[in-house]
């Protein structure tokens, strides 16, 4: 008797005037294993769920007249087909719950993708919009979250709520979206679930928990902020097929999170081209977020040259932008990071090589000297940067590489027609 396994007309046929009826069958119950799923816990009379075991050992025989919900709970993890009718046929709660979590036999079954234990439980009565459970999830959610395609299908074919905010905040496609299942993403499209709407902050601790817990990534779980939508996670995944879906569906292209960042920023952070041109086709635009930053400069930061390139080229930012006056050009920033790929486009595309970065009055070779950036100093060189000319504080590109150690670059900065400045550097280190 493996998982899915198949039943008798008799036992299946009708459901509810054969509860009661039974015959004297027997059923042997799987021998206990040493782990259980912690997340499921215990049922509601107080004995563990059994594991998800792949093959189990047959040892305890029980009547099928004894039957009870407990034994329900253990046919929905296992995926115990014959089990779960025989439990409901012996007047097993097809809405008996788990303790603690308060999960039902569709939740288990969902979570762990049985079709056809889930279709049995869907026949009597189990309710599916039910979030009344500690981790405020509908048993669709789950089946999200895990990626069973199978069972969403079954649970949308019934009008299991594909839209609505459960307890955590989230929904069915924010879920399926965050984990980057595009087949369950494609079902839910198909099923009419809102592609706008937003994730919501939850009060309950362990609904946090839980939302924390679905992501196995700290920049996943960094997204997960109030007015995050769908697009927002297919965009940082770079998942285009599921993009052009959700633009096809009306997402907004334009939408932000609570924390001022676009689809558009996260694609262009996680270096993803053909989702940017997709984004920038849908009329998406480039804004700053509530720390300071756009798509312009996360790519930069990130050495993303090619995103860097397209968004020049397509005229979404000059060469030269910066999200303010005082503040750091894509060079400034390319520089400042270390990343030589993008500080040579930015020059090969006629940026700014003399442009000051307040409060200091910092020039790019002043930045690259600094660091000890031998490539970037070279190319900033040979397209007639000023090399001794000095900042706010009187130090020229020269003093920086001396004070940060970079014998190297004083060289070749030298032999750029650098001043020497051993005076200068005598006092500052005085």
């Amino acid at each position: 008797m493996g998982n899915e396994c198949s039943t008798d007309s008799d036992d299946i046929m009708p459901l509810r005037r054969n509860r009661g009826k039974q015959s004297s069958a027997t059923y042997r119950r799987p021998a206990a294993a040493d782990t259980t799923s912690a997340m499921m816990g215990a049922s509601s009379s107080g004995e563990p769920l059994p594991p998800l075991m792949p093959q189990a050992t047959l040892t305890a025989v029980k009547d099928r007249r004894e039957l009870t919900s407990q034994d329900l709970l253990r046919a929905a993890m296992l995926g115990d087909t014959r089990l779960a009718v025989w439990s409901l046929q012996a007047e097993g709660d097809p809405n008996v719950t788990t303790v603690p979590t308060q999960l039902q036999p569709l939740h288990l079954s969902a979570a762990q993708g049985h079709v056809t234990v889930t279709r049995v439980l869907l026949q009597l009565t189990a309710d599916p919009s039910s979030v009344n459970n500690q981790l405020g999830m509908t048993a669709l959610s789950m089946a999200c979250l895990a990626g069973h395609k199978d069972v969403v299908q079954v649970l949308v074919s019934v009008s299991a709520p594909v839209s609505a905010v459960e307890g955590d905040g989230s929904t069915p496609m924010l879920r399926a979206t965050a984990r980057n299942f595009s087949t369950v993403v494609e079902v839910l499209l198909h099923a009419g679930a809102d592609v706008n709407v937003a994730l919501r902050s939850s009060t309950s601790t362990l609904h946090r928990s839980a939302v924390s817990a679905e992501a196995s990534d700290e920049q996943l779980t960094s997204l997960k902020v109030d007015g995050a939508v769908p697009l927002h996670f297919a965009a940082w995944h770079g998942n285009t097929r599921v993009c052009q879906q959700l633009l096809a569906a009306c997402a907004r292209a334009t939408a932000v999170d609570g924390l001022g960042r676009s689809p558009l920023m996260h694609a262009g952070q996680a270096g993803h081209t053909e989702v940017m041109l997709l984004l920038l086709e849908a009329s998406a635009r480039v804004s700053v977020s509530a720390d300071g930053q756009t798509v312009a400069s996360l790519a930069t930061r990130a050495g993303h040259a090619p995103i860097l390139r397209l968004l020049i080229e397509h005229c979404v930012v000059d060469v030269n932008y910066a999200a303010s006056d005082r503040e750091a050009t894509m060079l400034h920033d390319a520089v400042r990071h270390g990343h030589s790929g993008c500080a040579a486009l930015l020059c090969t595309l006629s940026a700014d090589i003399g442009a000051p970065l307040e409060p200091e009055g910092l020039r790019p070779l002043m930045l690259a000297a600094a660091r000890g950036l031998s490539d970037v100093c070279r190319e900033l060189l040979a397209r007639k940067a000023a090399v001794n000319e000095v900042d706010v504080l009187g130090r020229t590109a020269w003093l920086h590489a001396a004070q940060a150690g970079h014998a190297e670059i004083c060289e070749l900065l030298v032999g750029g027609g650098a001043v020497e400045q051993c005076s200068s550097l005598d006092a500052s280190i005085g």
